[in-house]
């Protein structure tokens, strides 16, 4: 599908799974693809597996992707890596790992949008973080997850470091009172008065998933800093 061009500004644009409505999302194509499109960073999500490792993937099974059920977090890496991912052959259908991903950012001059599913040990954040230092790419990673506990953690680990709290539900917003910090929000629950809010605090605002024109320069309009999308560019 091809890219839906938009008059952004200065908004950064963020590539959502790789651009996942453009190309087979979380998949080293897709990130090979959005790394020579104008996005400002590409987005993608990373699970612990059964032993310890790390592999690319946004659903907690494997099914919609791979067609075969697995639970991401109760599996091994090597029985994960040996899926394919439907619609891709060869070495590109395997799920992807933190280090390919992070040398197609290199590659592109990408930043890397990072979501830590699920709430982490703080001995995997930090396996993580270490990971991306060694890659040479920590200072071009954003953090983000819905977990607040993966933020203070992360917030120990990397103080002042890029990172954006998820959300979807309005009433975790007031989570941010005694912990304020970027966000990166559903943009149907996303509000000017959200945004005011956090500008306000000398933090930014991300939202998702940004998929058509219209919505866009409803979320532009309102202020926001990032735009996560599939589709747009």
């Amino acid at each position: 599908m091809e890219a839906i061009k938009i008059e952004h500004g200065c908004v950064k644009m963020v590539a959502h799974r790789g651009a996942g409505k453009r190309w087979v999302e979380n998949s080293l194509p897709a990130f090979r693809n959005a790394a020579q499109c104008s996005y400002w960073g590409i987005e993608t999500d990373i699970h612990v597996t059964a032993d310890g490792k790390y592999i690319l993937i946004h659903d907690d099974e494997t099914d919609r992707v791979t067609g075969e059920h697995y639970v991401v977090e109760k599996t091994d890496f090597e029985t994960l890596r040996n899926l394919h991912l439907l619609g891709l052959e060869g070495d590109d259908a395997r799920l992807p790992t933190l280090q390919e991903y992070i040398e197609i950012c290199k590659s592109g001059n990408k930043y890397a949008v990072l979501e830590l599913k699920n709430r982490m040990e703080e001995y995997n954040i930090a396996e993580i973080v270490e990971e991306i230092n060694a890659l040479g790419w920590l200072d071009r990673t954003v953090f983000i997850s819905f977990s607040l506990t993966n933020m203070k953690r992360l917030e120990q680990l990397l103080p002042n470091h890029p990172k954006q709290f998820l959300y979807m539900k309005p009433e975790r917003f007031a989570l941010l009172a005694d912990h304020p910090m970027s966000i990166d929000v559903d943009c149907r629950i996303l509000t000017r008065e959200m945004v005011d809010a956090i500008h306000s605090k000398g933090f930014e605002v991300n939202t998702w998933t940004v998929n058509t024109p219209e919505k866009a320069a409803e979320m532009i309009a309102m202020g926001v800093d990032y735009i996560t999308t599939d589709i747009l560019e």
